[in-house]
């Protein structure tokens, strides 16, 4: 791989995880001008928001991964002799579960919005 290219793909990476374009350049050692250039480019840009979506899928595994044991503990702090770790607790899971019960309620209207579009 050139040397060139090889910047350009850690120049996308930097882009992908958050770095401002300057930061971005420094790092991945290309200049100012070659920058805003790669951020007119398209298929770069494409390549960015491609890498986003990589890392948040592989965020989104990790958290899927340990949620369960999460969802355990929280559940175990309503227990908690300490009334503010209940109630804090208790506010959690409740809004957590009205969030899960919204985007599933969503998902379904959704969902049946898209067979009626196909029809």
């Amino acid at each position: 791989m050139a040397q060139s290219d090889t910047n350009t793909a850690k120049f996308v990476l930097l882009m992908a995880t958050g770095s401002s374009l300057s930061a971005a350049a420094k790092k991945a050692r290309v200049s100012r001008s070659t920058a805003h250039r790669l951020m007119k480019d398209e298929s770069v840009r494409d390549e960015i928001m491609q890498c986003r979506r990589k890392c948040l899928d592989e965020a989104s595994g990790k958290l899927a991964a340990v949620t369960g044991t999460a969802a355990q503990e929280l559940s175990a702090l309503i227990k908690h002799k300490n009334p503010q770790v209940k109630l804090r607790a208790i506010r959690l899971l409740f809004d957590s579960y009205l969030r899960i019960s919204e985007r599933e309620s969503l998902e379904r209207r959704l969902s049946v919005l898209e067979a009626k579009a196909a029809q």
